[in-house]
């Protein structure tokens, strides 16, 4: 009798070990459903965090729309019904996106800078005067080389006086078409104000200032115009690259797509700012 009530005993304790088990692997399987969602939730959020910054600071809408998706498809796999007016809002962000007109504001920094960083290997118009001005003199000595072979003594008055008329056409010709050579401390800042053009019309277009961004590439434009040697395919390019950076269409307001977070913190209870 007794080894039966003992049996009992056991048999009694036993299945109070196996009911905790259970219940300690319920709770845990609990947690750990909820630390996945908890952990999918803040995801997705940090995912509109980011879509919301590069869409207002960096007016990047093609960043902004992969985070858009991502988001979306952290809910997609969370499949709760608590979330599909997230999802709805996200189907609009999404829709508002695709529709715009794709510009790559990264892009077209990036080739402000690459043009800003090549200023220095740009050849000036005083570049080609001076060149002109090196092969006209070894022309010139050939000449009176050749002169001083074929003429005899009583030629040579004649050939001087020929010689001094030349060459006061020749400074007549210089003073009428070219321009004065400038200083190599008055070409660097020749360049350094192109080169300040071209990186104000980046910060310009990341801010959104239109006009500034605009008004910065004519100038950069004129420097080219006024200053470099207009004939050289470098400055050609140069000049068509502007042309194409400047007729580009850039929005000056972004759309709004601060619903889908605003939906998505208070279904999940959060309220911290992005």
């Amino acid at each position: 009798m007794e080894v039966v009530v003992n049996a009992e005993k056991d048999i009694k304790t036993l299945k109070e070990n196996q009911d905790a088990i259970r219940a300690s692997l319920e709770k845990l399987n609990s947690d750990l459903r909820r630390n996945r969602m908890d952990w999918a939730l803040t995801e997705t959020e940090q995912l509109l965090v980011i879509a919301n910054n590069r869409l207002q600071l960096a007016r990047d809408t093609r960043s902004a729309l992969a985070a858009l998706r991502a988001a979306d498809q952290q809910l997609q796999q969370l499949a709760m019904p608590k979330f599909l007016p997230v999802r709805r809002e996200l189907a609009r962000e999404i829709s508002l996106l695709e529709s715009m007109e794709k510009l790559d504001v990264s892009g077209v920094t990036l080739r402000l800078v690459t043009l800003a960083e090549n200023v220095d290997k740009l050849p000036l118009a005083l570049d080609i005067r001076q060149r002109e001005i090196g092969e006209t003199k070894p022309a010139a000595k050939e000449g009176e080389a050749q002169v001083a072979n074929a003429d005899g003594n009583w030629r040579r008055t004649a050939r001087s006086l020929w010689q001094d008329i030349l060459s006061l056409v020749r400074v007549r010709n210089d003073v009428a078409s070219q321009r004065p050579l400038l200083p190599p401390d008055q070409q660097y800042f020749l360049r350094e104000n192109l080169r300040l053009m071209l990186y104000g019309a980046q910060q310009a277009l990341l801010q959104g200032s239109v006009p500034t961004y605009q008004q910065n590439l004519k100038a950069a434009q004129r420097l080219l115009k006024d200053n470099f040697d207009v004939e050289s395919q470098v400055i050609v390019a140069m000049q068509a690259e502007l042309n194409h950076l400047q007729s580009m269409k850039i929005l000056t307001d972004m759309p709004d797509i601060t619903a889908s977070l605003a939906t998505l913190r208070r279904l999940g209870e959060r309220s911290e700012a992005p």
